[in-house]
């Protein structure tokens, strides 16, 4: 069942982020980081779901998942090790410990799963295009076709399926773009084992490589054309997927999101999602480099821990400290760059905290008021009770009492 119901402005952070942050931040590139972490937030009250989702993010693999009593056996060992000694110690105790509790999981502590992965992306992919069409119904009104930009969207996976969920939503020919800088980072494992196959009325994914600050340096990977953020025309969406936060610092992401908004036309949708406050900068940045962690186990559980220890040090270096969003600091870097707040969802259960906010570039007046969101939804629909992520609920201007299943 969804439910759109209007709310006033100061409920975006109110129920929906009642958690506050832990305000100290940490030297992710120290080499006790993992030491000072445990110590100060392993000793905060409240925050054991926490520290659980932070160490233990993906070490499912496609085919196991590992029991919950196995998981709280290695926080229960890490959190003691940074409890009960007299001096720091050096992130590389953490790791063997995390490499040894991986590798002596046995079938007891294991449950075999199958993981559709394609389907996953499918509904993920159709569940955003909904967001997108929601906000503008009219998205491409009097064009031959939709021009989309995935910034930060790595191998461009879930970008097609997004695509293809917009195709067929609005009818129109979908241009798909992903614009990345050059990284060994690859987030989702899982979509390797993905092949696409070529879409009615989507062309296929061009990836553009830019230098991560300025969209004007960026090139399409393997081609000579144009740089089409520059010449190519405006774009109709832009999406953000757990990306906004890896941009350096504050500044680096609102000059992002006004550039996003430069090449949007006026009505053009601008969708983030994004973790929540609930997890500090110091949890997104353990979660992201324990995710590579379990990644290279998952690929070789004979790893040395001195090897996992090598691809911890170059991950901390490069990609680190992440700039986590709440919802009222996204929604008033995005105002500042000109954009409408117009849906919001309640942060997800899972792991991630993760939540969506969409909006439209200019005044949300310009937006028809009496759309019927009944023609915005497939026949199999996949916007569920139990898929909070994607619940949207409407920002004021535009109010709604309709609920449908």
């Amino acid at each position: 069942m969804l439910q759109l119901i209007s709310f006033s402005p100061t409920a975006i952070g109110g129920p929906l982020e009642s958690f506050e942050p832990v305000q100290h931040r940490l030297d992710s590139k120290s080499n006790y980081f993992i030491h000072d972490y445990l110590k100060l937030h392993g000793e905060n009250i409240g925050r054991h779901a926490d520290l659980s989702k932070v160490l233990t993010y993906h070490c499912d693999s496609g085919s196991f998942s590992i029991s919950n009593e196995y998981k709280e056996r290695l926080i229960a060992d890490m959190v003691g090790l940074a409890k009960d000694v007299s001096r720091k110690l050096p992130n590389a105790v953490f790791i063997e410990k995390l490499c040894d509790w991986y590798r002596n999981a046995t079938t007891i502590n294991k449950q075999s799963v199958a993981t559709d992965v394609t389907a996953h992306l499918s509904r993920k992919g159709n569940d955003i295009a909904t967001m997108i069409m929601e906000v503008n119904p009219d998205l491409g009104r009097g064009s031959k076709k939709l021009k989309v930009l995935d910034i930060g969207g790595n191998d461009g996976k879930l970008t097609s399926y997004v695509s293809a969920s917009l195709a067929e939503a609005s009818g129109l020919y979908v241009e798909p773009y992903v614009l990345e800088v050059d990284t060994e980072t690859g987030w989702d494992e899982n979509s390797k084992t993905v092949q696409l196959e070529s879409r009615k009325n989507c062309g296929s994914v061009k990836k553009i490589i830019y230098d991560g600050t300025n969209m004007s340096s960026g090139k399409v990977a393997g081609s000579d054309c144009a740089n089409p953020l520059v010449e190519g025309g405006k774009f109709d969406c832009v999406m953000y997927q757990h990306s906004l936060h890896h941009f350096p610092s504050d500044g680096v992401q609102q000059y992002s999101i006004k550039q996003a908004a430069d090449l949007l036309k006026e009505g053009g949708v601008l969708t983030v999602t994004e973790h929540s406050s609930r997890l500090s900068g110091d949890d997104i940045d353990l979660m992201h480099v324990v995710i590579e962690l379990y990644k290279k186990l998952h690929e070789d559980p004979d790893i040395s821990p001195a090897q996992l220890e090598r691809t911890y040090n170059q991950y901390m270096e490069a990609e680190t400290p992440a700039n986590y969003m709440s919802q009222e600091r996204l929604i008033a870097m995005a105002t500042k760059a000109g954009f409408t707040p117009v849906t919001v969802t309640p942060t997800s259960p899972g792991p991630d905290n993760a939540y969506s906010i969409n909006f439209v570039k200019g005044d949300q007046k310009m937006i028809e008021k009496t759309r019927q969101l009944e023609n915005l939804l497939y026949p199999a629909s996949t916007l569920k009770a139990d898929q909070l992520k994607y619940q949207t609920t409407f920002i004021p201007h535009l109010t709604r009492s309709n609920s449908f299943s």
